[in-house]
């Protein structure tokens, strides 16, 4: 194995330069300079949280712990994390009176498109949510950055706890 080698992959859509580009992981990695940079145009665009810029490695490495978490809950955290979000948004932001249905909806979308850009697919925060790494996301933005995590993101956390002790 070549730990050097270059490998080509394609940015997330939402990112400036579509174009396939050269990425040395071994140089994101041990470049400190380098993984900085590339942490601050994903937090610049969206697509990871701002608590993540202080210490980019330790945000990785903090969000795949987040995956050990829920695959040790069965992954139940993963498949109940859309009604979860639905649950307290309907519990803590009721429909108003007169609101209408797609109003109440919308108003839903945009309060879960708090997350980051890394809990979509494709990093359309407009999208489809993609559980597994909203999970893994909001485990890091909450442990990383407490109080000053997002409130879906704080919602995931406590279900991926209440799962993970659960599931022991």
């Amino acid at each position: 194995m070549n730990l050097g080698r270059s490998t080509n992959y394609r940015r997330p859509r939402h990112i400036s330069n579509p174009q396939p580009a050269k990425q040395s992981h071994t140089t994101s990695a041990t470049s400190r300079h380098c993984l900085g940079r590339s942490m601050n145009d994903n937090i610049e665009s969206g697509y990871h949280p701002e608590v993540f810029r202080d210490r980019p490695l330790y945000s990785i490495v903090v969000h795949e712990f987040g995956h050990v978490l829920d695959i040790t809950s069965a992954r139940r955290t993963r498949r109940g994390a859309a009604s979860e979000l639905a649950n307290h948004f309907g519990a803590h932001y009721p429909q108003q009176p007169g609101e209408k249905g797609m109003q109440f909806l919308s108003r839903m979308s945009r309060w879960i498109g708090l997350l980051s850009g890394y809990s979509f697919v494709n990093g359309n925060r407009q999208g489809q949510l993609n559980p597994g790494e909203a999970v893994a996301n909001a485990f890091a933005e909450v442990e990383i950055g407490g109080d000053r995590a997002s409130e879906p993101a704080q919602v995931l956390y406590r279900l991926l706890i209440t799962e993970f002790r659960r599931g022991r």
